[in-house]
């Protein structure tokens, strides 16, 4: 690098590291602290450990024969502290399950005594999976032995509905969770109640989220205050009295009272991804860690990609040095060939010797150069017909994105071309408007005075009859005495001048449906449309009614299993811990995902990408600007965050990889070159070339005329809709269903269907 542009990079304090590194950083070098971990090597292959474990359980020692050297170190190892360091597709959730199988079965530590933390709900079934698949079907008695087994954030709901004190935060066992959509809706609902004057109320969850981290309360270019800290009070109180969280209150409170006295400590804690825990969640591991309790974390500090979220780029070194804790390692990686792994590595000076390669090497990675995304999308296209041509199944294809708004184009060009592909990304439950509805109908069923469940309910765009105004709320709030929401609800409705019979009668029932309903455990979802006389409120003269009630009996038998399957107690606490693990996941899939083939290839971003392998990856768009974003070029720990999601991106394939780039960028800030993290990959592995000439068909000029406004048109996924607004690029629909849609008239032919 030339001084001058070091020093012009540097800006002037040749003091400051973190400056200095940045600098390096921008022209693809490293320059970064050195760290080196005195690993405590296994020094045996326990081989007669596991021979007298498998002379008393066959099962059982062959679980622990499969594992390698280090990794049954892992597992034997007594320390108090245990820091894992766990290379990719080294087996880190097999080694896990097998430390949780040695604690339970060999050293007889009960499951109640061990607090097992993950960051997904797919990591904590993937457990509690196998688990039951070791000892068999679950039973009431192991679920609430397995009751510390999940999320962060599913764990402190389970601590705070058992702790003694909860009642002095105001709060009582069995409260709601409520999601970021009805956070918004619960703190419009207040503003307008309460008529205050507030700023920004599209954006009010984050601004109260940013109240509660740093006291912030002016948003964008405020100048004075507003009403937003009564608003945050009234919410407080609010809370309280309808006995509901929302999801960041959820490891706060239970900070708060773990604080002041933990009630028990677990014999053991042990933590999946440590590398991605915020500070939070250290201080919920430090409040619950006792004297005795040992400690056992496993991650990888490449894939510390969440800095966003809170989590720091050397934790692991911080809490060696805290805890005085042994470091252990995981070195092979079983997933991607040589080649992969080499070229991966190489984005990562510092831990580079760390990753150990165990199959041979394979295709280098190819550097794909394209005119523009447009080009790039159809050369993906050709790429999946061929592969469709060469019998070979899309599932195991994945195509990457850094950024959510660069899959659009490509997942337009596979509709045209009818290539099945797959979004991975969670679908919000207000995408399924009947499932949505049904939600707010269970959560004012376990909870008639939840106010805005109510309103919810009665306002629903699609299933609704009234307006939600200020005159409803007040009467709804203002109610007499002892009278709950849904009975204030229900007398409104039958003095209204313009009656609702259907929606009223779906009111009258929901007080049934906990004493004829709930305690059968197989009631029907025929059952339960009839009780809750659901059918006539869900549009019956729809073409779209039988895919409500499908939507429905789908939510219910959800509901169902889990509470059958992995409740205890009384049927009515099910309920309501079923109802959370909805809103926590936010989505009524909430049992074992059963993986569905034949859906095609998976389009989803790096960040998505985590924990997941395919046989052939694509890394799309990947320019300077984008793959580091610009935004994060300012700063050296920025920079390196974004080359660890290049890393994961790269590690998640297991044979082919293929990192495309745009001559010709039309996404904002990116350059017109590949990925500068790309210069530290030795040419020997990188296959450099462009894609064939343009194959984009040429798409003609579509008249203004051809989709007029006031058009009724229908849409695959979203339904029936009407368009509401032209311009030279794109339509504006407004669907029935899911509200506004915009589309590129170049495409509009191929997504949307004119109706007569």
């Amino acid at each position: 690098m030339r001084y001058k542009r070091l020093h012009s990079r540097i800006k002037g304090s040749s003091n400051d590291f973190e400056q200095m590194a940045s600098a390096f950083e921008a022209e693809g070098q490293a320059l970064m602290h050195s760290f080196a971990p005195q690993i405590n090597q296994p020094t045996s292959d326990y081989a007669g450990e596991i021979e007298r474990i498998r002379q008393i359980d066959e099962k059982l020692g062959r679980t622990f024969q499969r594992l390698n050297r280090h990794q049954r170190h892992a597992v034997f190892h007594p320390a108090q502290r245990a820091i894992l360091s766990a290379m990719v597709g080294s087996g880190k959730t097999t080694v896990l399950i097998a430390k949780i199988f040695y604690l339970h079965f060999v050293a007889h530590i009960p499951f109640e005594q061990m607090v097992v933390l993950t960051f997904t709900n797919k990591a904590a079934r993937e457990i509690k999976e196998r688990i039951g698949n070791f000892l068999g079907e679950p039973d009431a008695a192991r679920n609430k032995q397995l009751r510390y087994f999940g999320t962060f954030h599913a764990i402190a709901r389970q601590l705070l509905n058992e702790h003694p004190s909860l009642g002095e935060l105001g709060f009582k066992p069995d409260f709601l969770i409520m999601d970021e959509e009805e956070k918004q809706d619960f703190l419009g609902r207040l503003v307008t109640q309460e008529n205050l004057t507030i700023k920004y109320q599209n954006q009010l969850a984050r601004r109260w989220r940013n109240y509660r981290h740093n006291g912030e309360t002016l948003m964008g270019n405020m100048k004075s205050e507003d009403d937003f800290v009564r608003l945050v009070e009234l919410a407080e109180a609010e809370k309280r009295r309808s006995n509901v969280l929302d999801f960041d209150d959820l490891i706060t409170l239970c900070n708060r009272l773990l604080g002041k006295e933990v009630p028990r400590s677990p014999k053991w804690i042990i933590v999946d991804e440590f590398q991605d825990c915020s500070e939070e969640q250290l201080q919920l591991i430090e409040h619950l860690r006792g004297t005795d309790t040992r400690l056992f974390v496993v991650g990888d500090q490449n894939q510390s990609i969440y800095g966003w979220r809170g989590s720091k780029e050397r934790l692991f070194q911080e809490i060696q040095a805290e805890w005085q804790a042994d470091w252990l390692e995981l070195p092979q990686n079983y997933r991607s060939t040589e080649t992969i792994l080499s070229a991966a590595g190489n984005l990562l000076n510092e831990q580079q010797a760390s990753l150990v390669a165990t199959r041979q090497s394979g295709k280098p990675i190819a550097l794909v150069r394209h005119f523009d995304d447009q080009q790039e999308a159809y050369y993906l296209r050709e790429q999946m017909l061929s592969l469709q041509k060469e019998g070979q199944s899309l599932d195991s294809v994945a195509i990457l994105f850094r950024k959510h708004q660069q899959i659009k184009l490509v997942e337009t060009v596979f509709s045209q071309a009818e290539i099945p592909f797959q979004l991975v990304a969670r679908k919000e439950l207000r995408e399924n408007p009947a499932q949505a509805f049904f939600l707010r109908v269970l959560k004012l069923c376990a909870n008639p005075n939840d106010l805005d469940a109510c309103l919810a309910l009665v306002c629903d765009a699609t299933f609704g009859a009234l307006t939600k105004s200020r005159t409803l709320i007040q009467i709804l709030h203002e109610r007499a005495p002892g009278e709950t929401v849904l009975q204030a609800c229900e007398t409104y409705l039958e003095q209204r001048k313009k009656q609702s019979p259907h929606l009223q009668q779906l009111i009258r029932q929901l007080g049934r449906f906990e004493t004829d309903l709930l305690r059968k455990a197989d009631a029907s979802a025929d059952e339960l449309l009839d009780l809750l006389a659901l059918r006539p409120v869900l549009k019956p003269t729809s073409i779209h009614h039988a895919d409500y009630l499908e939507s429905i009996a789908d939510a219910w038998a959800q509901l169902q299993r889990y509470m059958n399957e992995k409740g205890w107690g009384d049927r009515s606490s099910i309920f309501r811990v079923a109802l959370d693990q909805v809103v926590l996941e936010g989505t009524f899939q909430i049992n074992e995902r059963i993986k569905e083939q034949g859906q095609g290839v998976h389009l989803l971003t790096i960040h998505a990408s985590k924990g997941l392998e395919f046989d052939r990856v694509y890394i799309a768009g990947a320019n300077t600007g984008i793959i580091p974003l610009a935004q994060h070029n300012n700063g050296s720990l920025n920079v390196k965050e974004e080359k660890r999601l290049l890393f994961v991106a790269m590690t998640r394939g297991k044979n082919v990889v293929e990192i495309g780039w745009h001559a010709q960028p039309t996404l904002r800030n990116a350059e017109p070159k590949p990925s500068y993290f790309l210069n530290a990959i030795p040419d020997a592995l990188l296959d450099r070339r462009e894609s064939a000439a343009a194959v984009v068909a040429e798409v003609p000029e579509q008249a203004t005329d051809e989709w007029p406004i006031g058009c009724r048109v229908s849409h695959k996924k979203y339904g029936l809709g009407e368009i509401v607004a032209v311009d030279e690029k794109e339509l504006l629909c407004r669907f029935d269903s899911v509200g506004e849609k915009s589309f590129s008239k170049a495409f509009a032919k191929a997504l949307l269907k004119k109706e007569s």
